[in-house]
């Protein structure tokens, strides 16, 4: 082993400054996240109306999260709505929301980061869905995705005109 090469041998010297040296996490972050829409599926969304995500983070661990990072996958959403604004402590690359969800939060306690898309005027009836990802070892996923859906809008007919002249024949 590593031990063994060292001059004298000693592991436990190894172990003490190797692994549980300063700079190193005693434990790793621990988190349960969940990705929620409002309003419900249930409650289809006219062009135009807006939705609210909520992403929000639990520590499930023994000590303050360092380091996690959450991203929630938006490209069936993004075909649909516009996001309103990107949310402090997120970026957008592409149809690829990021959090960096804030170090410190103490073990059992919650943070939680929202935003908002707008359907768009071109956007077809229907179900969509976002869904988020821990992208950092530690985490689980609650609520993985989230659902909304777009009524479906009834273009309205005409009622035939008739021109002409009336001939019996």
């Amino acid at each position: 082993g590593v031990a063994g090469g060292l001059s004298g041998g000693d592991s436990a010297a190894v172990w003490n400054d190797g692994v549980l040296g300063a700079g190193k996490p005693a434990w790793p972050d621990r988190l349960s996240v969940s990705l929620t829409a409002t309003p419900a599926a249930t409650e289809p969304l006219d062009i135009g109306d807006t939705a609210t995500y909520t992403l929000s983070a639990t520590n499930t661990g023994r000590v303050a999260l360092a380091s996690s990072v959450v991203t929630v996958d938006l490209s069936d959403v993004l075909s649909r709505a516009t996001l309103v604004a990107v949310p402090a402590g997120t970026v957008l690359d592409g149809t690829t929301l990021t959090w960096s969800v804030p170090a410190g939060i103490a073990a059992g306690a919650s943070t939680e980061v929202q935003f908002t898309v707008e359907v768009a005027e071109d956007a077809p009836s229907g179900a969509f869905s976002s869904t988020a990802r821990v992208a950092t070892l530690g985490g689980t996923c609650v609520t993985c995705v989230a659902e909304l859906s777009i009524m479906e809008v009834l273009t309205p007919t005409s009622v035939p005109t008739i021109t002409g002249t009336a001939a019996v024949g």
